[in-house]
């Protein structure tokens, strides 16, 4: 079979950029062609691949390390590839001209969900969109609203345009752009549950994750020295964007309070993004820089050390459409705390391998402590995690979409 993938996100480091990869790489062990189209990033990666294509693109101001390609970006040679579907796993720039050419080519499109976008732009817009209050509005309100103002008490707050406009229309756009594919795949069911609130139909398809990945691993002693952990430290470990709708605040909050009484923990957080200077400033102001860890982004080994070294993982997230970063975790035997929302808490359903709370710094605190205070708990915990996260093999997840490719063709 011949697949085209249609992608935004390609040469960033991301879950998104790790799920499609891996789906790449397996899908062409089981003998199927996989071509990528994708925008052009700062590391020329179309350069002596002949499955890439790549376009130029913009930076999206608000997340720089995103690119926006002009769209329409290339029409497929089809007379060179003769793809048999499309599957796009973006509904902006490249996800348009996937739906463009799977419709003049006349071959299927599957859709793939990993982001809820109208959610996950919110907090930047909220923070960046002006607010109009109701004295603004008054004088068109009352000139030519007025008897149903009056009637109805309309705009009696302050209406937020960041809200209005990029929930209610940006999540329009996205139904209609996946009610035009053949069929859309989402991770889990709450995703599932919020894209059947606005009326787009999906199915569910947890992505998987290739283990292989977790063989090799940076030098123990190595590692310890270079991010100065002693034997005796307890890390606690965050993996991911450092970006608004991470809630990663709320976690470095909580440590100010936790660190009082447990003065050999640290927190590794791992990755980058947009909200790096402002929370390690935060560290600053609360006191707490020796016990908290900037790693940036780190190579697969040592990647892979760090989660073996973590005693636990900290997930703030309350948007996650899977957290493929807990699953990683608990290959493991990573014990997991969780924030009471999102799609993490369908993991925790018939099985025991952490603790929820709630999404205040309180709750957080609370609960980093029990974990802290119970060692046989931390035990229990990690030979749960374990098993849970074989679940999510890779391979189980190109079986069930191929079948679906298979439907369409």
């Amino acid at each position: 079979m011949k697949i085209g993938f249609f992608t935004d996100t390609y040469a960033q480091v991301n879950g998104v950029t790790v799920t499609i990869k891996a789906l790449e790489k397996n899908l062409r062990d089981l003998g199927h062609e996989v071509y990528v189209y994708a925008p052009r990033g700062e590391a020329g990666e179309a350069k002596g691949n002949p499955h890439l294509f790549t376009s130029e693109g913009f930076r999206f101001i608000l997340s720089p390390e995103y690119r926006w390609a002009v769209f329409p970006v290339f029409t497929i040679p089809q007379s060179n590839l003769g793809l048999d579907i499309i599957h796009v796993h973006s509904p902006i720039s490249m996800g348009l001209a996937g739906l463009v050419n799977a419709r003049r080519l006349r071959i299927p499109c599957i859709g793939s969900v990993h982001t809820l976008i109208p959610e996950f732009w919110k907090p930047f817009l909220q923070k960046h969109l002006p607010y109009i209050t109701p004295p603004v509005l008054d004088r068109v309100i009352n000139r030519f609203l007025k008897p149903l103002v009056d009637k109805f008490s309309i705009l009696d707050t302050t209406l937020d345009l960041g809200t209005f406009f990029m929930e209610e229309l940006t999540w329009r756009y996205f139904v209609e752009f996946f009610k035009r594919c053949n069929e859309t795949i989402v991770p889990s069911k709450y995703t599932q549950e919020e894209c059947q609130k606005h009326r787009l139909k999906s199915t569910v398809l947890p992505n998987g994750i290739d283990f292989q990945k977790f063989q090799q691993m940076e030098d123990e002693k190595t590692f310890s020295k270079r991010w100065n952990i002693a034997p005796k430290d307890i890390v606690a470990l965050y993996v991911g964007r450092l970006s608004e709708e991470k809630n990663i605040d709320l976690i470095l909050e909580s440590a100010r309070d936790v660190l009082k009484n447990f003065p050999t923990l640290k927190y590794m957080i791992v990755g980058d993004g947009p909200l790096r200077s402002k929370l390690e400033k935060l560290t600053e102001k609360n006191a707490i820089s020796d016990s908290i860890i900037f790693t940036g982004y780190l190579n697969q080994e040592s990647l892979n050390r760090c989660l073996s070294r973590a005693d636990f993982f900290i997930n703030a997230s309350p948007l996650e459409t899977q957290g493929l970063s807990v699953i990683e975790a608990m290959y493991f035997g990573c014990p997991i705390l969780s924030v009471n929302s999102g799609a993490v808490v369908e993991l925790f359903e018939n099985s025991s391998f952490g603790i929820l709370f709630k999404n205040s710094k309180k709750d957080l605190t609370a609960k980093v402590q029990e974990l802290l205070e119970n060692r046989n708990l931390l035990s229990k915990f990690r030979k749960n995690a374990k098993l849970k996260a074989r679940e999510y093999d890779i391979k189980k997840f190109c079986k069930r979409l191929i079948a679906i490719y298979e439907k369409y063709l």
